[in-house]
């Protein structure tokens, strides 16, 4: 497995991960999260460098992020896999 960061290319399979791993909580309703990790991305809170995937075999396996925000007592991190 080599964990590395995740590419423009990789967006695709990212979200196809993302979508098969909640698929099932929601199904048959919509899942949310793929969309939210979408908006994440074009907003200014996203940090590339801290956005990873795991591949294996050239296939992407695993995704790792994690986005700064802000709360009513300042800055935050917020972590997603």
């Amino acid at each position: 497995m080599l964990i590395r960061r995740e590419e423009p290319t990789d967006v695709a399979a990212v979200r196809a991960l993302t979508e098969a791993a909640f698929a099932p909580r929601y199904a048959p309703a919509p899942q949310v999260e793929a969309g939210l990790l979408d908006e994440l991305r074009v907003d200014e809170g996203w940090l590339p460098a801290l956005s990873l995937v795991a591949v294996v075999g050239g296939e992407v396996v695993g995704t790792w992020y994690a986005p700064a925000g802000a709360s009513a007592t300042g800055p935050c991190w917020a972590w997603g896999r």
